[in-house]
C-alpha cells in the first residue's frame, strides 16, 4: 500500500492532533452544578404570580367609572377577581393575536384607537413579544394591565360591529319634547337588535377557550351599502385626503350612516321590502326573486311633525279611504279655523258624528253632528265625538291608503296635491308618508296572482277614475257607474310585507352611487354629539372644537323645561292680561272723555242761546 504526499500529510496532522487532546483534557465545568448556583440569575421582574396578575387587573378597573353596558359588565367581572381570558401558563394566549388583528384595523370602520386602549396594548403586547421586564414593568404586572385592557377593548369592538356603539333609542327619544305633554317625543321605533350582559359573557367565554377567529369574522358588516361608504371614508381619510372634495361634514355623515347600518331591524328584509328613507324623499320597494325595483318620491313630516323611524308589516290596502282628524290636529288647527270661519268645516269637507248605542242592540252608530249646535266646540275634542274628512279626490290621504301597525297613527297614503312632488324640500305632511304613485305601489305590493288579476286591477283603477284596461273591466266597472259614484273596498297583502321607514343621509340612487343629503330633522348633530367620542376622524376634521354633546331629556333637565315652559306660560298669560287691563283702561278713559264732553256740551248750550238771542 502507497500514499501519496497529501495524504501522509494529513495522517500526520491528525496523529498530532488527537495526541493534543489526550494531553491537555479539560473536564466540564458545569458538572457539578446544585440549584443554589442559579440564585444570582433569579429574577423578580420575570416571576409569573397569577394572584399579583388578578390583583392588577382588579386595580386597573377601579380606575374607570365607564357607564356604558360593555364597560360596566367588564368592571364587575375583574372587580370579583374572575379567571384571567387573555394569558395561559406560558404568558400570552394565542387569541390575543387573532383579536389584535381585528382591533387595530378598527379605524376602517371610524372607531379611534383611543376608544380601544391600543396604546395601552401595544405596549404591554410588545413587552410580552420580546420578553422586556424590569422592577417597573414586571411580567405580572404587564399581564395583569393587557388583560384588563385587552378585554376592554375587545369587548367593545365585538359589540359595537354587531350591535353599534351608540344606543339610537336611548338618544333621539330623549332630546325633543312633546308640546303638550312636555314629555320626551319617541322619535325612534325601530325594533332593533339590543346587546346584554348574556351576549358579552358569551363572547367572553368564547375568548377564554380561544374560538374568537369566526366570531370576529362573523360581526364584520356585509352589507354592500356599507362597504361603499367604508371604501370612501378609506379613500378620503387614509389614501388621498387632499384630492377627494368633501367637506369635514360629509365626512362625519359616512361614519353616521356607518353606525346607522350597524343598528340591526330584528324585522328581517326577506325577498320582499318597502323602505322609505326621510332625507332622499323616496320609497323603494325591492323584489329579489322578479329582480324589480319599484321607486318613487314621497312627501315626508315637516319640521316639528317628524315621520317617526320604525319597521313593520304593511298588511292590507283601502281603496277611496275615509280620514278621520287626528285630536291634536282638531285641537292645533280644526278648531283655530273654525273660531275663524265658521264655515272653515264645510269647506274642508269635514263633518262631525257623534258615537251612539244603536237602538235594541249593543253596538255603536256614527251620527251626524252640527257643530253649531254644541255648547262649545271643543265639545269635539270628548272621547265620543270624531271629525270625518269625505271620501273621493279631494280627500287628503288621496284614494289608498297602506295600512301596517305602529304607535304613531301614521301610513302610506296618496295625496291629491300632486305638484308637492315637484319640490326639491318635501318635508310637508303630518308625519304620514304621502305617495307619487300609490296604484304602482300597490301592484308591486301584490301577490302575483293578484297582480295578474286584470279584472280586480280595473275595479281599482275605475274606482280611483282612471280607465280600465280591459273590456271585462269597462263592462262591469264603468259602464254602469254613477256620476260622483264612490266605492269603498279593501284588500289584503298576502303574505304582508316589511316596511321599514329609515334616517339615512347617506343613501344610494337607482345606480348605486352614494348621494349626500340635508339632515332636515337635525337626528345627525344629536347623534354626531355621541358618536364623536369613539371616533377615529376627529384628528382628521379641520375643526378643533368637539361637537357640544345634546343632552337627554330626563330627571332635573325634562323637570326644569318644564318648569320653564310654564314659567314662560305664566309671563304670557300676565302679558295678555295687562294688555286686556290697559285695553280696558284705555275705553273707559275714552268713554269717560266722552261722557264729560257730553256733560260740557250741555252746560254749554244755555249760553251759547242767549248769546245768540243778544
Amino acid at each position: 500500500m502507497s500514499f501519496s504526499k497529501s495524504e501522509a500529510l494529513l495522517f500526520f496532522i491528525l496523529t498530532l492532533f488527537i495526541g493534543s487532546c489526550q494531553s491537555d483534557k479539560v473536564e466540564y465545568p458545569n458538572k457539578n452544578l446544585t440549584l443554589e448556583s442559579f440564585g444570582e440569575l433569579r429574577d423578580s421582574a420575570y416571576m409569573l404570580s397569577y394572584s399579583q396578575i388578578t390583583g392588577v387587573a382588579e386595580r386597573f378597573s377601579r380606575k374607570y367609572s365607564d357607564s356604558t353596558l360593555v364597560d360596566r359588565n367588564n368592571r364587575k367581572y375583574y372587580r370579583e377577581n374572575n379567571p384571567i381570558v387573555w394569558s395561559d401558563r406560558f404568558g400570552m394566549a394565542h387569541q390575543a393575536d387573532t383579536a389584535m388583528k381585528y382591533i387595530r384595523k378598527g379605524y376602517e370602520h371610524g372607531i379611534s384607537p383611543k376608544t380601544l386602549y391600543l396604546s395601552n396594548i401595544n405596549d404591554c403586547y410588545k413587552r410580552l413579544k420580546r420578553l422586556n421586564f424590569d422592577k417597573k414593568h414586571p411580567i405580572s404586572k404587564v399581564l395583569g394591565e393587557f388583560d384588563y385592557y385587552m378585554s376592554k377593548s375587545f369587548l367593545r369592538y365585538t359589540c359595537g360591529m354587531q350591535y353599534g356603539f351608540i344606543d339610537p333609542c336611548d338618544i333621539l327619544n330623549h332630546f325633543s319634547e312633546d308640546d303638550d305633554t312636555c314629555q320626551p317625543k319617541v322619535l325612534f321605533d325601530l325594533d332593533i337588535a339590543k346587546n346584554s350582559n348574556e351576549y358579552i359573557d358569551s363572547i367572553r367565554a368564547l375568548a377564554k377557550h380561544n374560538k374568537i377567529g369566526s366570531l370576529l369574522a362573523e360581526v364584520q358588516p356585509t352589507d354592500s351599502i356599507y362597504k361603499q361608504m367604508q371604501a370612501m371614508y378609506i379613500d378620503i381619510t387614509r389614501h388621498r385626503p387632499d384630492t377627494v372634495k368633501l367637506d369635514s361634514a360629509d365626512v362625519v355623515r359616512l361614519l353616521l350612516n356607518m353606525e346607522r347600518l350597524r343598528w340591526k331591524p330584528t324585522l328581517k328584509r326577506g325577498s320582499k321590502y318597502v323602505e322609505v328613507n326621510i332625507p332622499s324623499y323616496t320609497v323603494r320597494g325591492v323584489d329579489y326573486e322578479r329582480h324589480y325595483i319599484e321607486e318613487m318620491k314621497v312627501v315626508v313630516g315637516r319640521k316639528n311633525h317628524n315621520t317617526p323611524i320604525l319597521s313593520s308589516m304593511i298588511k292590507w290596502v283601502e281603496i277611496n279611504p275615509q280620514w278621520t282628524v287626528p285630536k291634536k290636529i282638531l285641537r292645533k288647527e280644526t278648531l283655530v279655523g273654525y273660531a275663524k270661519d265658521k264655515n272653515y268645516l264645510a269647506k274642508h269637507d269635514l263633518r262631525v258624528y257623534e258615537k251612539v248605542m244603536k237602538p235594541n242592540s249593543d253596538r255603536y252608530q256614527l251620527k251626524p253632528v252640527d257643530i253649531a249646535s254644541l255648547k262649545n266646540p271643543n265639545e269635539i275634542l270628548k272621547e265620543k265625538y270624531s271629525v270625518r274628512e269625505s271620501r273621493g279626490k279631494r280627500s287628503s290621504i288621496g284614494r289608498m291608503i297602506f295600512r301596517f301597525e305602529n304607535n304613531f297613527s301614521v301610513f302610506l297614503h296618496g295625496t291629491p296635491e300632486d305638484y308637492m312632488f315637484r319640490r326639491e324640500n318635501r318635508g310637508a305632511s303630518h308625519g304620514c308618508v304621502r305617495l307619487e304613485r300609490p296604484i304602482d305601489l300597490m301592484l308591486f305590493l301584490f301577490n302575483k296572482e293578484k297582480r295578474n288579476d286584470s279584472l280586480l286591477i280595473d275595479k281599482i283603477r275605475v274606482a280611483t277614475d282612471l280607465k280600465p284596461r280591459t273590456k271585462q273591466g269597462y263592462e262591469k266597472y264603468l259602464k254602469n257607474k254613477k256620476n260622483n259614484e264612490i266605492t269603498y273596498f279593501s284588500r289584503l297583502f298576502d303574505p304582508s310585507i316589511p316596511l321599514f321607514i329609515r334616517y339615512f343621509t347617506v343613501y344610494p340612487d337607482r345606480k348605486d352611487s352614494l348621494c349626500f343629503y340635508k339632515d332636515n330633522y337635525k337626528y345627525d348633530m344629536v347623534l354626531w354629539s355621541y358618536l364623536s367620542d369613539y371616533s377615529d376622524v376627529q384628528k382628521w376634521l379641520k375643526a378643533k372644537s368637539k361637537p357640544a354633546r345634546v343632552q337627554y331629556l330626563t330627571g332635573d333637565a325634562l323637570r326644569k323645561k318644564r318648569e320653564e315652559k310654564a314659567e314662560r306660560e305664566r309671563k304670557e298669560q300676565e302679558r295678555l292680561e295687562k294688555e286686556e287691563a290697559k285695553k280696558a283702561k284705555a275705553e273707559e278713559t275714552l268713554k269717560k272723555k266722552k261722557t264729560d264732553n257730553n256733560n260740557s256740551s250741555d252746560k254749554n248750550s244755555p249760553k251759547d242761546s242767549k248769546n245768540k238771542k243778544k
